[in-house]
Parts: structure tokens; sequence; C-alpha cells
């Protein structure tokens, strides 16, 4: 799996502008029939050997997906859960189910402080697709943005 920079982070040593993720896979264009089939994506860059995608989101987000190239490792199943924060989670839900997309884990409320569910891509990546409500007592001092 390949780093790029792309979200407006700044630290003592650098600037960056953006981060995006870019999985190494021979998968291409089953990512991208995913990503265009079941979320509001653009393609912002697509070559034979390289995509990427865009959210339509306020916030630019991108995910790439790039063939293999000298020797590099290919990119193996799962171990990578993709956050994603929606407004209302519940009609995603029922969209994504309506779409006949499986959903590897049903949706429910969690203790820590969020409404969620999941589905997988074609890499094997966990998209954990949720929205924040009030986390138990238990959670709640676990929050550094809630308790500043």
């Amino acid at each position: 799996m390949h780093v790029h920079i792309f979200i407006p982070i700044t630290t003592s040593t650098m600037e960056i502008i953006y981060l995006s993720i870019c999985f190494t896979t021979p998968k291409l264009q089953e990512c991208r029939e995913f990503y265009t089939k079941y979320f509001d994506v653009d393609i912002a860059y697509d070559h034979s050997w390289y995509l990427t995608i865009r959210f339509k989101w306020k916030r630019k987000i991108y995910l790439s997906f790039m063939n293999p190239q000298n020797n590099e490792p290919i990119y193996n199943n799962g171990g990578v859960t993709i956050n994603l924060w929606v407004k209302d989670v519940d009609a995603e839900y029922q969209r994504l189910k309506d779409m006949g997309l499986e959903i590897t884990r049903q949706i429910q409320d969690n203790p820590w402080g969020d409404r969620a569910f999941e589905v997988n891509d074609p890499l094997g990546n966990i998209l954990y697709i949720y929205k924040f409500i009030k986390p138990s007592k238990e959670y709640i001092d676990s929050n550094k943005e809630l308790n500043k």
C-alpha cells in the first residue's frame, strides 16, 4: 500500500497539502465499478495502470488504486478500515442494501458513540459507514475532542 500526500496538515517539519491512500492491486476495474456504483465518486485520474477516485463531498477525499509497478508488493486482502462519516447513516444503509450490496455488519448503535454498519470493497477493505451519537458514560472520557 502506498500513501500519497494530498488533507491540509501542518507539522513542525513539513506542510502536507492532502493525504490520500493508494492501494497496489491488479483489481483496478473491480474497484472502479464498486466505488462508482455504490458511492458518489468522480474519476479524478484514469490511466491503464493507475486510478484515482474523488468522493463528491465538501472536502476533497481521494482513494487511488495502482497496478503493481517495479516489483512493488500487492496489497493483500483486508486489514484496512476506511471510515466514512455520513449525514444520514440509516438512509445510506437502506440505499446500499436496496442496491444489493452485501452488508457485512448490520447497522447498530455502538457505545463508543456512533451508529454504524460495514460493507467490504473488492480488495477486502472494510468501509465503516457511521454517524455520531452520544457515547455511553464508559467511553465519554476517551473522546479528547469532546473534552477540550
